[in-house]
């Protein structure tokens, strides 16, 4: 029987490109068995998150803080050489939900803002794992 491997690597595992490759190894070495991969978002992306999420619901200028979470993650695809960038669709989705107000409470629209890293982090590891 073909066992189910499950990983789970948080934001210092995928803060950079040299760390994602590290993360491609560790699964490359588990080919035999059927794995399950959960990641949390790049570096400090939950950290940008959150102030772009503070900004947005007190009717502040949040796009500052957005570029410097869209940059990050550009450099990232850059650095693995990806020539497809699936995260930027998520990106523009972002985008797109804080460009209307905010009509629901304080938590359930950080929620709705910060769990973007994961859907980032996610769509990178997945292309370059494809890449590779």
């Amino acid at each position: 029987m073909n066992s189910l491997v499950v990983f789970k690597f948080g934001g210092a595992s995928v803060k950079d490109a040299a760390a994602v490759k590290n993360v491609a190894g560790i699964l490359s070495s588990h080919g035999q068995h059927r794995l399950m991969v959960v990641v949390s978002a790049m570096g400090k992306t939950t950290n940008a998150l959150e102030r772009v999420h503070q900004l947005w619901y007190n009717n502040e200028d949040w796009s500052v803080a957005l570029d410097e979470v869209y940059r990050f993650h550009q450099q990232l695809s850059n650095a693995l050489d990806l020539a497809a960038n699936p995260w930027q669709q998520h990106f523009s989705e972002l985008k797109e939900k804080l460009s209307l107000p905010s009509d629901v409470p304080f938590d359930c629209s950080y929620d709705a803002v910060v769990s973007f890293g994961e859907l980032f982090s996610s769509s990178i590891l997945y292309s370059y794992l494809l890449h590779v």
